[in-house]
């Protein structure tokens, strides 16, 4: 009869010590993974940062949408993921694609041509990391995902009618104390010199 409970007790310490381990790597490879999440968004945020920067350029220039500067776009999306801790040979995925203003997906970015209508890039991101503890119950790989836009185009109102402006500080620079001056103003189909106020730029450029 002793036999058989020192036998149970056995059977009991090991379940209770799985539990514990598998407590344990939920704990460590939970964070671990909190964190490759973290990353994986600052990544796919630079790589579509990165990327309109790029078709802005293309945008203002007047310039093409070739398969060459499709390929600059790419080459710079890719670059700031790498950058920013994506790892292709780990088995990470990157994927992006030129969107309109209403972030519908147009074409990807790097097969060859900018579509028209493109104003912005979105970045899909998916990194694989392995696992410590998890391994154990037999769990051997993390996955996190990472989604970011990115827009160029003519400044918009934000809600409340905050309007974001930069002067340049030459402007401020030249304007004598206590001087107004009007950033933008149309109201007589002028954008400058209205019964002499200093007045800069135009909503429709």
């Amino acid at each position: 009869m002793l036999r058989e409970e020192k036998g149970q007790a056995i059977v009991l310490v090991a379940v209770a010590l799985l539990a514990l381990l598998a407590m344990t790597g939920l704990a460590i490879d939970g964070g671990q993974l909190l964190a490759q999440r973290r990353s994986a968004q600052n990544a796919a945020d630079a790589a579509a940062l990165a990327g309109v920067r790029e078709l802005a350029e293309i945008i203002t220039r007047c310039q093409p949408g070739s398969a060459t500067n499709d390929l600059r776009i790419w080459n710079a999306v890719a670059q700031f993921a790498v950058q920013n801790g994506l790892n292709p040979q780990q088995g990470d995925l990157l994927e992006a694609w030129y969107v309109d203003r209403n972030e519908n997906h147009l074409w990807e970015v790097g097969i060859g041509a900018i579509p028209n209508g493109a104003t912005g890039i979105t970045v899909i991101l998916t990194t694989t990391q392995p696992t410590h503890f998890l391994q154990l119950v037999g769990t051997e790989q993390m996955q996190a995902a990472a989604k970011a836009t990115a827009m160029t185009g003519r400044v918009t109102q934000f809600p409340g009618g905050v309007l974001p402006i930069a002067v340049p500080l030459v402007v401020v620079q030249n304007l004598s104390p206590g001087q107004a001056f009007t950033v933008i103003d149309n109201r007589d189909g002028r954008f400058c010199d209205r019964n002499g106020d200093r007045c800069i730029g135009d909503p429709s450029d």
